[in-house]
């Protein structure tokens, strides 16, 4: 068992689950607002990969967001809901 782990938290990322339905609405490159409860605080990230597969069981499209974070508010593990244009994703 490893002694420390070292971890670059200045971009994360974040998966989110989007019905199939809508998935064809994403764009990559694209702002999504994420909010973040524990901190109470909305953050923009971009749309950087949108899976090219459908859950079978949840009819959901994987789509991974990047999020700056300079001051290191973001800490690796917190919960998050997503936004796109004011819409929730999932």
């Amino acid at each position: 068992m490893p002694i420390f782990a070292l971890a670059d938290d200045r971009e994360l990322k974040i998966k989110v689950y989007v019905p199939a339905s809508s998935a064809n609405k994403l764009d990559l490159g694209k702002n999504v607002k994420i909010y973040v409860s524990s901190l109470e605080q909305w953050f923009t990230g971009q749309i950087s990969k949108i899976y090219p597969m459908v859950d079978f069981m949840s009819k959901r499209v994987p789509v991974e967001i990047k999020i700056e974070n300079p001051t290191h508010k973001l800490k690796i593990c917190l919960c998050a809901l997503s936004r796109k244009s004011g819409k929730k994703l999932h």
